[in-house]
This record gives structure tokens, sequence and C-alpha cells, in this order.
């Protein structure tokens, strides 16, 4: 490896792939959706490593687990798409995905959703009728993944100062 390599593997690590998402961070996403209505939700989904999370069932070991999210100040929406203002995103590691809601249920991305994805390596759709069966999670290239729910003992949105 180069030098050069070296320093773009630093520079540029490796990003956070979660498997897994707490089933109370995205039942309150979901709501947060249906609350939204006529217009779209848009947050920021932050992951753990699995050594920093509890479980009430069994243990993982050496994964991800998204288990909070940020809603951005100055997020901005309507019935037909959501944006928020990159200046306001918090910068951090932890960031590793986009969740936002198609109110019309049509969980498939647009080519702005596609734009947006690129920034992150999870993200979700969720539509109506808004419930727990009711998303879908793609890769930053708009590829469907797989994401586990499984219920953590302490999730919740995220607080930061700017």
């Amino acid at each position: 490896m180069s030098v050069f390599d070296s320093f773009l593997r630093w520079l540029l690590p490796t990003p956070i792939i979660p498997e897994y998402i707490s089933e109370d961070v995205l039942s309150e996403l979901i709501g947060a959706s249906e609350e939204q209505l006529p217009n779209e939700f848009l947050a920021l989904l932050v992951a753990k490593h699995s050594s920093e999370v509890e479980f009430t069932h069994e243990a993982l070991s050496d994964t991800y687990v998204i288990d909070s999210y940020y809603v951005i100040p100055g997020t901005t929406s309507s019935p037909k798409q959501a944006s928020l203002k990159s200046h306001n995103v918090p910068v951090s590691g932890n960031v590793v995905g986009s969740f936002h809601s198609h109110p019309s249920g049509v969980l498939q991305p647009s080519t702005e959703d596609l734009n947006m994805f690129q920034k992150y390596p999870v993200n979700i759709i969720t539509g109506h009728p808004f419930n727990i069966e009711t998303w879908k999670s793609f890769s930053s290239t708009g590829e469907n993944v797989t994401l586990t729910v499984i219920q953590t003992e302490d999730s919740s949105i995220e607080d930061f100062d700017f």
C-alpha cells in the first residue's frame, strides 16, 4: 500500500454500515412521518457499535445498530419533497443514513432521493399507511438492503448543540 493510499484510507474512512435498527426508533420515525402529513418527514439516522447498546434479549457482537436519529433544524417539507440545511447537520461519524416518508405510499426512491442517498450508506423510506410493515431500506446507490428490527433498552432522538 502506498503512502497516498494510506492517507486516503485515513482521510476517507470506511463508512459504518448498520445491520440492525431499534424497533423503538423505527416506530418513533414512522409515527413522526404520519404526524407530518400531508408533508414528507425527514430525519438522519445515527448508529452505535453493538458493544454500546443494551439489548432486551440477546447481545450482538461487532456490528452497528441504528438506535437514534437527528431531526435537523431548518428542515423544510412539502407533500412532494423534504430537504435539510446541510450546514445544520452535525459533524458526526455516527450519522449513517436518512429516513423520510412518501405520503403517497410509494416505497421507491425518486431521482431526488437517489441524490441524497449518495451521502449515506443506509436510507429508509416509509409510506402510507405508516406502520411497522410499510418501510424499505436502500443503499447509497438505491439498491434494496436488509435492516433487521431489534429491541433495545434505550433508544431515542438525539439532541445536539451548534
